[in-house]
């Protein structure tokens, strides 16, 4: 639901070697792209490790006025573990970016109203533009690179939580709401290829 708290958790790999253009993670978005979240790679060609880096951003709005963003580095080269935070707690009202189960970033505070997304499509490795007041996101390229174990919480997923169950799989619970581990078998299947929910 478009009211509850928010966290999008996984393991990504952005290629080294390479310049990205703005590609989008996942996203979930209503039709005027003005109310939704997007997780997202900005555009970057920095070379401050050998690998390279590349920033990860989290947006999130309902209607053009109401929006929080915040951006985190990883390196690229690496799979990293991630997990993006829409903490609705009174008194919060905050994103929180997360690398390796460790706070990276937060966002500067206001309280989000419910988003109207409850029937729009939640997208993995493209997507369409995030406006917010000032500012539109706009994906140039599908995601290049690799994600494992995708999970989408309703709750506030914090650092504690992450650790103990980043490198093991995780049960169902009313608060996992879409869980990809992307380990389905390999080999020739009739119909189009598809992942398996295990929330």
């Amino acid at each position: 639901k478009g009211s509850d708290h928010l966290s999008v958790e996984m393991h990504i790999y952005v290629p080294s070697g390479t310049t990205n253009d703005n590609q989008v993670i996942c996203q979930k978005i209503n039709s005027n792209t003005e109310s939704g979240f997007t997780l997202a790679l900005s555009s970057s060609s920095a070379k401050s490790s050998p690998q390279g880096e590349c920033d990860v951003m989290f947006m999130v709005s309902s209607g053009s006025i109401f929006y929080l963003s915040a951006s985190m580095t990883i390196d690229k080269g690496n799979f990293h573990h991630i997990c993006a935070v829409l903490n609705r707690t009174p008194g919060k009202n905050q994103l929180e970016l997360y690398r390796e189960a460790e706070l990276r970033v937060t966002s500067s505070f206001t309280s989000i109203p419910a988003m109207p997304i409850e029937t729009a499509p939640l997208v993995i490795g493209s997507g369409t533009s995030h406006k917010i007041t000032g500012y539109t996101f706009i994906p140039e390229s599908t995601l290049s690179g690799a994600v494992d174990e995708f999970r989408v919480w309703h709750q506030r997923r914090d650092g504690g939580r992450q650790k103990t169950e980043m490198l093991k799989n995780v049960h169902p619970t009313d608060q996992l709401r879409l869980y990809f581990k992307f380990n389905e078998p390999s080999g020739t299947f009739d119909g189009q290829s598809y992942v398996i929910d295990s929330s």
